[in-house]
């Protein structure tokens, strides 16, 4: 219960701050007003801008791992395989997407991605299932 909690918050909390930043367009206003500023004051709008999104990027993986190894850990591998293919596809994916749909359809298709794996890692963390 407390590894779905955990993935559930990381994922909830992720969605909330591309939506809050990006999909409302506040990221582009603060890009905007910031344009003619000093570097160092794009740098630490960078910063302020992607740090919790790589923070909250980075949770669901591990909290996931875990959830698996409570329940099967000889998939573990399996998985490792299967991150590191899907960041390959999806880092082209998503290039291309941006390419010829914009960044603000990139975030959108992102945030539906993991929409799914929330919803996907329901059954994940479920002790009550069994693993078939």
């Amino acid at each position: 219960e407390n590894r779905r909690r955990n993935l559930g918050f990381a994922i909830l909390a992720l969605l909330g701050f591309v939506g809050g930043i990006w999909l409302t367009g506040l990221g582009d206003i603060l890009l905007d007003a910031a344009a003619g500023a000093a570097a160092w004051v794009r740098i630490v709008l960078a910063i302020v801008m992607l740090a919790p999104a790589g923070l909250l990027l980075g949770m669901p993986y591990p909290a996931g791992l875990a959830a698996v190894a409570d329940r099967a850990s000889s998939r573990i591998p399996w998985l490792w395989s299967l991150n590191s293919a899907t960041s390959v596809l999806g880092s082209v994916t998503a290039v291309l997407v941006s390419m010829h749909a914009g960044i603000t359809t990139t975030l959108a298709v992102g945030a539906g991605l993991y929409v799914l794996a929330l919803v996907f890692s329901r059954p994940l963390c479920s002790r009550d299932e069994a693993v078939k």
